[in-house]
Formats: C-alpha cells, sequence, structure tokens
C-alpha cells in the first residue's frame, strides 16, 4: 500500500542536496512493521497507517476505517513529530518531497491542499513531507493526504476504538446544501439552505466549511446560520457520525452498514439495529428506486429523491437483484 507522505515547504529555493539533514531527522521518527507505516507521535504513541494487524504487544487506542489511520500505544526509540498548521505551506515558495528514491523539490502552490475528505496523493510508499524541514504538516494514507489539522483531531480525540468525524446529514455544493442524508431524520438544514456559519465561525471558502464540518464532534450540537428564501435563519443541528468518504464512496447507504468503493462495488457489509441486508462483498450497486447510479454522487442524488421507500437493484457476478429496504425495521 501506499505509506506516509509528509510536506516540507522552503524559505526560498534550495538544491535537494541541502535537505539531507532533514531526510535524516525523519527517518529517525519513521519505521515500516510489516506492511504498517509508523510515525512516533509522543515517547509511547504511533500513527500507523494502514489495514494490516498491529504487532502483538501494541495496543490500538483508536482507529479510522475511513482514513486507514491507527493510533497505538507501544514502546519505540523513535524520536516523536511536531505537527504544523497546513496553512504554512503556503507561506513558502517551495515543497520537498523524501522518500527512499530520494528528494523532489516542487512550488508550494502545487501542492493541492485537503478538502473535506477530497485529498490529493500521488506519492510513492514511504515518502515524507514537511513544513518546515521539521515541523508534519500532512500524512498521506491510501486515501491521500491527511493534514495535520484533521490528524490532531484524531490524535487529541476522546474517542476510543472505532473513530468517527463529523457530519451533518448533508453534502454541500459550495456553502449551499445539495443532498440530504435520508437516513438523518433530525437535520434541520434543507436542500439549498446556504450556510452561513457553525458554531459562530463564518468561512472564506468552501474547504473551510468542509473541514469545520469534519472536525465537529459527533453525538452534539451545532449552532448553525443559514439562508433560507432570502432570510438570515438560526437552527441548531445534531452532529453525527461520518461513515463515508475518504478511501470509501460517500454514498448515505453506509448508515444501513454498507460501504462501497468509488466504483459502487461492495467492500464491507455490517449488522445495523440487528438487521444485515442480504448483500455479499464484490455485490455491485446498479439503482436506486429505478434511478442508474455510476458513481456515489449520482447514489447521493437517488436517496436524496426519496419518495417513502428504498428498492436497490443489486449484481453479483452474472445476475441482478432486487433488495426493499424497509426503513422502519431499522429504526430511521
Amino acid at each position: 500500500m501506499k505509506a506516509a507522505l509528509f510536506v516540507c515547504a522552503l524559505f526560498a529555493v534550495i538544491r535537494a542536496d541541502e535537505f539531507a539533514a532533514c531526510l535524516e531527522r525523519h527517518s529517525l521518527s519513521t519505521a515500516e512493521q510489516g506492511t504498517l507505516f509508523t510515525v512516533a507521535i509522543d515517547k509511547d504513541r504511533l500513527l500507523a497507517i494502514g489495514d494490516s494487524p498491529l504487532p502483538k504487544g501494541w495496543e490500538s487506542l483508536r482507529y479510522d476505517p475511513l482514513t486507514g489511520l491507527t493510533l497505538a500505544k507501544a514502546a519505540h526509540n523513535l524520536l516523536p513529530i511536531v505537527l504544523r498548521g497546513a496553512d504554512r505551506i503556503n507561506e513558502h515558495k517551495e515543497a520537498a518531497f523524501f522518500g527512499k528514491s530520494g528528494i523532489s523539490i516542487v512550488p508550494a502552490q502545487s501542492v493541492k491542499r485537503q478538502n473535506g475528505v477530497e485529498t490529493a496523493g500521488g506519492r510513492a510508499t514511504g515518502t515524507l513531507l514537511t513544513s518546515p524541514c521539521f515541523g508534519v504538516t500532512a500524512i498521506a494514507t491510501d486515501a491521500g493526504f491527511i493534514e495535520s489539522e484533521f490528524l490532531r483531531r484524531f490524535i487529541d480525540s476522546n474517542q476510543s476504538g472505532r473513530f468517527f468525524w463529523g457530519d451533518l446529514g448533508v453534502r454541500l455544493k459550495g456553502f449551499t446544501v445539495e443532498f440530504i442524508d435520508p437516513f438523518v431524520r433530525a437535520s434541520p438544514l434543507l436542500a439549498g439552505d446556504k450556510i452561513v456559519s457553525i458554531n459562530g465561525v463564518s468561512f472564506g471558502g468552501s474547504y473551510e466549511l468542509e473541514r469545520a464540518v469534519l472536525l465537529l464532534e459527533p453525538e452534539t450540537t451545532a449552532a448553525i446560520a443559514i439562508e433560507r428564501g432570502g432570510r438570515l435563519v438560526e437552527l441548531q443541528s445534531p452532529v453525527y457520525r461520518r461513515l463515508g468518504g475518504f478511501l470509501f464512496a460517500d454514498t448515505f447507504l453506509e448508515r444501513l452498514g454498507i460501504r462501497f468503493d468509488k466504483a459502487l462495488f461492495v467492500r464491507s457489509v455490517e449488522s445495523i439495529n440487528g438487521r444485515t441486508l442480504p448483500i455479499a462483498l464484490n455485490d455491485r450497486l446498479i439503482s436506486i428506486n429505478g434511478i442508474q447510479v455510476a458513481d456515489d454522487r449520482g447514489v447521493r442524488a437517488a436517496l436524496s429523491a426519496f419518495n417513502g421507500q428504498i428498492r436497490l437493484l443489486m449484481q453479483r457476478s452474472d445476475f441482478q437483484f432486487f433488495i426493499n429496504v424497509d426503513m422502519e425495521s431499522y429504526g430511521f
């Protein structure tokens, strides 16, 4: 799998051979344990990247299946990293990538920022990226770059076991609500609402809004100011658990215990409220209520048009079958 990446933004244009000390410094903070890539957080905690089991003797403090991150407690002799704000990248002219094959330097402006669950990647296994030289601004998993603000949220969280990001039960297009999660009945937001602020904080761009939603604490309440019909409206919205995105498709059907890849093939199935849909790994979603779907955006659009029933058409090998979802039996 692709391992972790760190971004190094610099004050001036400098040659790759001048980064040797940076490369040596980060080699003291990282290690590989089988197929896991690990980064030292402090004297007894490691951030492990990958989906392989932890080595014997390691204790999992929390894990996030959406990004592939695990925070583990384990004895180690690695030098802890220092997390720096990812906005430091834009303060400098260059970004340097440290990897097994050497060092490459690119214009800092070419480093794509994380926009919610939309991440950028494309670097080889074991590449390191910091800003400035010894300050880590992002780590990339198979999902792409996970910026330091998200890493700090994951590391410092009080959640134990499985980790969850925040979710308001809607998906946005810019600042405007585009799709509504049909399984989230308590959300006060409507399609077409324009979000002005969350908990009193307004946003300079949609990427700031997307990250603010993800960084909300699930099972709390957020104060949302919106524009609706030309009027400013203040709402109290539950914060839900985000179940899709990053490594997986984001379909809303995750609330039924199904997780898809980006091509809509089933990658996991779990029981929800004592019920498990008759779906198997590698089944593919074809349509919802007669609407053909080719990607997760199409699925969200079809489910936003929810009219009281959900009928899924699935394909397994060379035959297709329907599943009628009884919403009430799931407690929705």
